[in-house]
């Protein structure tokens, strides 16, 4: 199937992946070279390997691909040509009707690499979020381990996220991880244990005191930490929010552009700033759900609610996953094509494709009155 949607991707080829993309096109290009890709390569067939996957907003005329409702799926799409993502591709939905049939006939690959790549991209499918960190938890759990270069996270970014969490579980460890001899910084050891490989054996006291079975146990402790790393990407969002809301209000394409035109795009970049505010309105009510959860355990001294957290915790990690991937994404696409100085060189056919590439990706439904109402007094008090 021909993809129009390549093109509006085409300014992530430089910018490489994101929550939403994994630009698996643009990791050939930068590590082809590399012997840990040649040898840990993220799929075992090359055309899969060179492809663009990404989380995709169903249109009306997509639903009807699948023989489950479902309103966002797993897209792989082929260039046609590499070096110019502007000329097209072609693409398949994961779990579609003809899967099987469709799948092997764009890869065309052995049988132990289909059902090796089957498999990747049912995890991949199920996934919320594309981010590095968590991908890379994810991939782990399913035995899948490719490359550094396909989920690299930098020295820089792993050290704040666990200063984050070593913060965030401060009082925690004081509670549970501390009984026998002294520990000179609990907070920093359990930062490290949560963000480990060995996170499960390593939180064994706590599964105990939870009276978790093992397989309960790592489900929840995945999301849990899924949870803290999306608090943490909520909290370094938050900031810059209200600066992409005044951009997005702001530009304009460098010529002048049909009234018509220049109507819809003014009508598509309110809806945009409004759902923004809402998505973000929602995520902080999940992550408030888990703070209450789990000042439950540690303030209160009542692990009921915090077990009742985890038993729901792989659920809600996928719902936050979905609206932080979309909050993420908008940052770094905007951010990686526009800088801070408000220099919006950008001609109308790409401000319409990237509005329309928001749009999706916030799932924008028309407003009822009540709602406008509501969504100008929310975009007030963040913009």
């Amino acid at each position: 199937m021909a993809d129009r949607s390549v093109r509006k991707l085409s300014n992530l080829s430089l910018g490489g992946s994101s929550s939403r993309v994994l630009n698996l096109q643009r990791i050939y290009e930068r590590a082809k070279a590399d012997p840990d890709y040649r040898k840990r390569p993220f799929f075992q067939g090359r055309r899969l390997n060179e492809s663009i996957i990404l989380k995709h907003r169903l249109r009306s005329d997509e639903v009807e691909l699948f023989d489950m409702r479902r309103t966002i799926a797993t897209k792989v799409i082929f260039p046609l040509d590499r070096r110019d993502l502007r000329a097209g591709g072609h693409f398949f939905f994961v779990g579609q009707r003809d899967y099987d049939a469709i799948l092997r006939n764009a890869i065309g690959e052995t049988a132990y690499a289909y059902d090796e790549d089957r498999r990747l991209l049912n995890v991949l499918d199920k996934s919320p979020s594309f981010d590095p960190f968590l991908l890379r938890e994810t991939l782990r759990r399913e035995n899948f381990r490719p490359a550094e270069c396909y989920l690299h996270i930098s020295a820089t970014e792993m050290a704040n996220m666990q200063a984050f969490v070593q913060q965030e579980l401060g009082a925690l460890a004081l509670v549970h991880f501390t009984s026998g001899g002294a520990i000179s910084s609990p907070a920093a050891q359990l930062a490290r244990k949560m963000t480990s490989e060995s996170a499960l054996e390593d939180l064994e006291p706590l599964r105990e005191a939870l009276k978790f079975s093992h397989s309960q146990f790592a489900d929840g402790v995945f999301a849990w930490r899924g949870m803290l790393y999306y608090k943490w990407c909520l909290s370094e969002i938050r900031q810059e929010i209200p600066i992409i809301l005044d951009e997005i209000q702001r530009v304009n394409p460098r010529a002048s552009a049909h009234p018509e035109t220049m109507k819809r795009l003014n009508q598509s970049r309110r809806r945009i700033c409004i759902q923004i505010v809402k998505t973000h309105r929602a995520a902080a009510a999940l992550i408030e759900f888990y703070d209450a959860a789990f000042r439950s355990l540690v303030e209160e001294k009542r692990p009921t609610n915090f077990r009742t957290f985890l038993l729901e915790a792989p659920n809600l990690f996928v719902e936050l996953g979905e609206r932080i991937g979309s909050l993420t994404h908008i940052k770094s696409f905007w951010r990686f094509r526009f800088d801070r100085r408000g220099d919006f060189d950008v001609n109308v056919e790409e401000l319409v494709d990237i509005f329309a590439d928001f749009e999706a990706g916030l799932q924008i439904m028309s407003p009822t009155g009540t709602e406008r109402r509501r969504n100008r007094i929310d975009l007030e008090r963040v913009a």
